[in-house]
């Protein structure tokens, strides 16, 4: 399907109405992420387009198993899936253990969202060394991602992180030169584990539920850490 620059035009002044199909040929140019391409169909009085299945409906389940084989596989580190505004939907034991040994509330029913666990001051927040400049690095990439994508969840979810941080943040981040990225250190007590993690998306997804999923995998970055891994229970 052919669009001259005359007939774009028309429809960016207003002039004429987009077709379902110019819609969807734009969107995809453009490559409008399906939640929102399913929101311009919408407004132009058309039918989504693109389902918005929950990760435990029966049509998710291949997607589920796959997840879970990961999960499973990734042990004795830790690992979970989380949604674009970063709630976790699925996690393995070693996650759990994480949760258990450095945080006060030591259980993930309190709070399922990734970076509120971070911030929050039951959660994991007291054990992360240089906890200030964790939070302008995820409070920055939050930010423009929720931007970027002009999703209003994680935009919530921002606000609610930004609003924990009651300390100035420092105005540009201080890293550790001697690795090639930003490292998660914990500590409490005789509890110490450093990690970094890697993330994943579901390839050619067709669905709003499954283009948005991350699979967030974490790595030791240290001998003491892999050690401490690999004997958590």
């Amino acid at each position: 399907m052919s669009i001259s620059a005359r007939h774009l035009s028309f429809i960016e002044t207003g002039k004429s109405k987009p077709s379902r199909e110019m819609i969807l040929k734009i969107s995809d140019s453009l490559n409008v992420p399906l939640r929102h391409r399913n929101l311009l169909l919408i407004k132009a009085g058309f039918h989504a387009a693109f389902e918005n299945k929950p990760l435990d409906d029966f049509k998710m389940r291949i997607i589920k198993e796959a997840l879970n084989r990961v999960l499973e596989k990734h042990e004795p580190y830790p690992a979970m899936v989380v949604d674009f505004s970063y709630n976790v939907l699925m996690w393995n034991s070693s996650y759990q253990g994480i949760i258990e040994s450095f945080t006060e509330n030591k259980s993930l029913n309190k709070n399922q969202n990734a970076i509120l666990m971070l911030f929050s001051k039951d959660g994991l927040r007291s054990s992360i060394q240089d906890f200030n400049t964790i939070a302008l690095f995820i409070l920055k990439r939050i930010w423009e991602e929720a931007a970027s994508n002009q999703h209003d969840g994680l935009m919530d979810i921002f606000e609610k992180a930004q609003k924990m941080v009651n300390v100035d943040l420092p105005s540009s981040i201080e890293t550790d030169r001697s690795l090639p990225l930003m490292t998660l250190n914990l500590q409490k007590n005789k509890n110490r584990c450093s990690l970094f993690s890697t993330i994943a998306s579901i390839g050619t997804p067709v669905d709003v539920t499954a283009q948005e999923l991350r699979l967030e995998l974490f790595f030791p970055a240290d001998a003491e850490s892999k050690i401490f891994l690999e004997n958590l229970k």
